[in-house]
Parts: C-alpha cells; sequence; structure tokens
C-alpha cells in the first residue's frame, strides 16, 4: 500500500452480525446460517486464534495489530447492528456461551453500580464545569481590577 515495510499496519472493524444486520441486503444475507449465532461464534472464535504473524515476504509483512468490532451492538445511520459480543450495555452476558451457562449472582446482584458510576461521572462533570467557569469568572475579575487600577493610575499621573 505505501511501499514502505516500517510503517505500523493496524486492522479494525473485523466482525460478523448476528442476528442479521438491518443493512444486509445482499445474496449473503438470504443464506440462513450466514447471522446465526453459530456463524457468529465460529467468527470470533477464529479471530481470537488468528496468528497475525507473518514472515516478511517481498518487502510485505503482516500487521501490527488487529481490532474486533465492536463490544456492544449499535445502530450505525438508522440501521440496528449486531456486531457486539454484547447486545445492550444493560445486559452482563456475552452472547457466545455455553448452553449450561449460568450469569454469576454477583453480576445480577450489583446491577446498579451501573447507576451509581454514571451518577459519579455527572457529579465529576458538572463539578469540572463549575470549576472551569469559576477560574473564567476570576481570571476577568483579576483583568478588569487590573485595568481598572492602570486607569487610575494613569489619572492620578495625568493630574500632577
Amino acid at each position: 500500500l505505501t511501499h514502505r515495510t516500517d510503517y505500523k499496519l493496524w486492522v479494525g472493524e473485523i466482525g460478523w452480525s448476528s442476528p442479521k444486520a438491518a443493512a444486509l441486503a445482499t445474496k449473503a444475507g438470504e443464506c440462513k446460517d450466514f447471522s446465526t449465532l453459530e456463524t457468529f461464534s465460529k467468527f470470533y472464535s477464529n479471530f481470537l486464534n488468528w496468528d497475525i504473524s507473518l514472515p516478511v515476504s517481498n518487502g510485505h509483512r503482516g500487521p501490527d495489530h488487529v481490532f474486533y468490532f465492536t463490544l456492544r451492538d449499535a445502530t450505525n445511520f438508522g440501521n440496528q447492528e449486531h456486531f457486539g459480543l454484547i447486545s445492550t450495555c444493560n445486559d452482563l452476558a456475552c452472547k457466545i456461551k455455553t448452553p449450561d451457562y449460568i450469569e454469576p449472582e454477583v453480576l445480577k446482584k450489583y446491577g446498579w453500580l451501573n447507576v451509581v458510576f454514571a451518577g459519579i461521572g455527572v457529579i465529576v462533570i458538572a463539578s469540572t464545569l463549575v470549576c472551569v467557569l469559576c477560574k473564567q469568572i476570576i481570571h476577568k475579575q483579576g483583568l478588569r481590577r487590573l485595568a481598572t487600577e492602570t486607569d487610575s493610575d494613569s489619572y492620578s499621573d495625568s493630574s500632577q
């Protein structure tokens, strides 16, 4: 691509959708197995087992980093996509799990922590904004005071 072997190559947005993404309007979307949880799981397993190390060959080498897309399902330009390992922010378990998986009670028991952390985040952001505004007000008052003192010094100098 760049004809240089010393550049870093990062590969992003590697993923698979399950269930079928709303925007998938190709022949692949007609295949009943294309967007199954089984296909999604197999794709993710293969992603985790992918050996990205390649020997340099003819000046080409493998990627330095590869990123999975994405942690949670999302809406993209009004279309619901299901590339996430977790369906929603409120889900405590991954989509990929064994049939006998039982969600730990501790996850259910402490689900209220999300609300607490969100509240702390709001408080931190609000406090930061108040500090910034106070600093700006103090700075402006200092400039006014300096301007007033400078004007009064100029006036007293001219009156002599």
